[in-house]
């Protein structure tokens, strides 16, 4: 059970920091990015604490508690860089516009 709040509080830094953001930011493509970049490492760093936590004060040994920390961290982590399309599609934006903003070339349309 604590592993899926601890995941849930993920996803809830990524709603934070998508939204600070677009505050400050807002919505192109590179700013998404470097917000997801941001994410990435802070949620890096509370499931390093978290598992810290696990080990120190719980009792749990590194080698109960580094599978259980990789589950937290990449569930939130593969969200955050597998829907940059669809937060883009949320935006508006096309597939087209993703691309041309991810490769810096532009794109030749019939």
């Amino acid at each position: 059970m604590h592993t899926l709040k601890v995941i849930f509080g993920g996803f809830l830094l990524l709603g934070v920091c998508l939204l600070l953001g677009r505050w400050i930011g807002g919505a192109a493509a590179t700013v998404v990015a470097t917000t997801i970049k941001y994410f990435l490492v802070l949620w890096l760093a509370a499931t390093l604490v978290n598992m810290w936590v696990g080990v120190s004060k719980a009792g749990y040994s590194i080698k109960d508690e580094a599978p259980v920390a990789l589950l937290v961290f990449a569930v939130p982590a593969i969200v955050a860089i597998g829907g940059d399309p669809l937060l883009a599609k949320l935006n508006n934006c096309s597939s087209l516009q993703i691309a041309e903003s991810r490769t810096n070339l532009p794109i030749m349309s019939e």
